[in-house]
C-alpha cells in the first residue's frame, strides 16, 4: 500500500504500519510512552533552535508528489 492509497481510500494502519511508510515519525506502546517521546522530540529540537516552518516546507517539498495528486478544492475560499 501507498501513501497514495492511504490518502484516497483512508485505510485503518496500525501506528507500525505507518512508521514503516513515514507518515509517522515513530510508535510508542502506550500515550505515556508518546508524551514522554514527544517532550524529547521537542527538547531536542528546541536545543537545535528548530524552525517549524523549515520542517513544514522540507515534509512538503518530501510530499510534492502526493501533494499533487491531491484534488483541488475551492473550500478555502469560502472561509
Amino acid at each position: 500500500m501507498s501513501q497514495h492509497d492511504v490518502v484516497l481510500r483512508a485505510p485503518k494502519l496500525t501506528a507500525d504500519e505507518a512508521v514503516k511508510m513515514g507518515i509517522i515519525d515513530s510508535a510508542h506502546g502506550t500515550a505515556e510512552e508518546s508524551i514522554v517521546a514527544a517532550v524529547g522530540l521537542a527538547e531536542k529540537l528546541v536545543g537545535r533552535k528548530w524552525s517549524g516552518d523549515v520542517y513544514a516546507r522540507n515534509r512538503m517539498s518530501l510530499l510534492s508528489e502526493l501533494l499533487d495528486d491531491l484534488p483541488v478544492s475551492n473550500t478555502w475560499s469560502r472561509l
